[in-house]
């Protein structure tokens, strides 16, 4: 049939405006395939450099076809095509989440949970396996761990007994990040009577209830034993006892916490009280006397202060995803005040961890230029990375830079994303730490779905710029403070006179 002029045209324009989208379409077709080989199917760059280009190839193949259609006029086969070249890209971002969705189920992440115990036990041990990222570090010997515990698992007789034995597998990485959240095994009976903190080889207590303060264990008292064993005896009952704790400082750290706490009803303890006698007592549950709670306030993350000499302290508790917005700008109204200080404290001992992203804009008020800082390494690629085998930590320079001195606090107790800010002021030169090496935990935990629980396991490492890693080192401070049971009773902070020194200082 021979086409009018007007119709010949008009087909012109079209094939004009269908060559450049035919070449986006194929694009498109190339990369969709190319990244569900690479991520979703963790193939490698030579399956991708063959299946991308093939599969852009059949979409401009198919929109050749349905072009030749078009232009001899056959409409049907021209939409049955068109379908096809439109189902391609379609087909793989459905394969994508498909497959996502079943990396997910295997991974614990989603799905029902299984009521076999001991098939639940067994995924979780597969799945850590797989994908734990820690193993050689931590020298582990995963297949003994299954052997060892699997029985454990078989014989439970409730859930509890279920949940013990879960915790206590995960116990043998030794790594903050790796765990049984829930339920709350570790406190189930748990009697707490006051918490220590080692000061110069010494246990002071520094938080206390009702009822170890009605015998006279108050705080600043010095723990010398329990149930009549040695303080060291009984931080070893602990250590074997806990999950948490990348390095061994943090374990002890975390040790001292539950060093007057116990299962039973009644602790008996030596101490020297603040008259430097010593008496031993017995410190009995009551369910009627509530605990003191005097920990420390942490609804607000930011909180700020001026010192006499005009040196400005700005505290963070955590970098808790919820914090959010809020988190900064508290911090940039605290900074904001400070800006004509002499140096700044920024204190982030204690620090909880949370969503490293908030620690990098912070840091972005103290620096002219960006730039990364570490990068984490995952083992294998994931989901909940975004299928990436490595990410790269960086911060980014934003609003009016402080350009003044700067002492960043870090301590036993800082964790996590803490422990990732405290690499980029530290190792940038910026800030100069000072207190105690910190935590040395860190690694992109992923959370794993239990029938009545949940765990989480590390899937990532933290390298410095210069390789080192931070499970299990920590952070050094340029300055190491030792505290003292005087400093304590004196209501002194031997961390802040030191900064405070330095600051100083820097400034004659």
């Amino acid at each position: 049939m021979l086409l009018s002029s007007h119709a010949k045209s008009r087909q012109h324009r079209q094939l004009f405006w269908r060559i450049p989208w035919s070449g986006v379409n194929s694009l498109l077709a190339a990369l969709l395939a190319g990244f569900l080989v690479w991520g979703p199917l963790n193939g490698s760059l030579t399956a991708v450099a063959i299946v991308g280009p093939l599969t852009g190839v059949v979409a401009l193949a198919l929109w050749s076809l349905q072009t030749r259609a078009a232009l001899r006029g056959d409409g049907r086969r021209a939409r049955h095509l068109g379908r096809w070249l439109l189902g391609v890209p379609l087909s793989l971002v459905a394969a994508a989440l498909l497959v996502a969705t079943v990396q997910l189920y295997t991974l614990g992440a989603l799905g029902p949970t299984s009521s076999d115990r001991v098939a639940e036990f067994e995924r979780l041990w597969k799945t850590l396996d797989r994908h734990y990222v820690y193993f050689e570090q931590k020298g582990v010997d995963w297949d003994a761990v299954y052997a060892q515990y699997r029985p454990i698992v078989a014989e439970a007789g409730d859930d509890s007994a279920y949940f013990r034995s879960i915790y206590a597998m995960l116990a043998e990485l030794r790594d903050g990040h790796t765990g049984l959240q829930e339920p709350p095994i570790l406190y189930e009976g748990l009697h707490m009577f006051g918490v220590t903190r080692e000061m110069a080889g010494e246990a002071v207590v520094v938080m206390t209830g009702r009822t170890a303060a009605s015998i006279g264990l108050v705080e600043g008292a010095v723990v010398l034993a329990v149930n009549g064993e040695p303080v060291e005896t009984r931080l070893a009952y602990w250590m074997e006892r806990l999950a948490g704790g990348s390095s061994p400082w943090h374990h002890r750290r975390t040790a001292h916490f539950f060093l007057l706490a116990t299962y039973d009803d009644s602790l008996d303890v030596t101490f020297e009280n603040l008259d430097g006698d010593r008496q031993t007592a017995t410190l009995r549950f009551d369910p009627t006397l509530a605990p003191q709670d005097r920990a420390p306030d942490t609804t607000t993350p930011v909180t700020s202060e001026r010192l006499p000499s005009g040196v400005g302290i700005i505290r963070i508790t955590d970098f808790a995803m919820n914090r959010g917005p809020g988190l900064i700008r508290g911090f940039d109204r605290a900074l904001d005040g400070m800006m004509d200080a002499p140096g700044i404290i920024i204190d982030v001992r204690g620090h909880n961890g949370g969503f490293s992203v908030w620690g990098d804009l912070i840091a972005g008020r103290f620096f002219e230029k960006g730039f990364e800082y570490g990068r984490t390494v995952f083992r294998t690629r994931l989901p909940q990375h975004l299928w990436r085998r490595s990410m790269a930590f960086r911060v980014t320079a934003r609003g009016e830079t402080y350009t003044g001195p700067v002492v960043l606090l870090i301590d036993h107790n800082t964790f996590s994303s803490g422990e990732t800010f405290a690499v980029a002021m530290a190792d940038s030169g910026r800030a100069y730490a000072i207190g105690r090496r910190t935590a040395g935990a860190t690694g992109n935990p992923v959370t794993f779905r239990l029938r009545g629980g949940r765990a989480r396991y590390s899937t990532g490492n933290f390298r410095r710029n210069d390789g080192r890693e931070l499970e299990g080192a920590g952070v050094e401070p340029d300055l190491t403070v030792t505290w003292t049971r005087d400093d304590f009773l004196a209501g002194t902070d031997p961390d802040v006179a030191a900064a405070e020194a330095y600051l100083l200082s820097r400034n004659r």
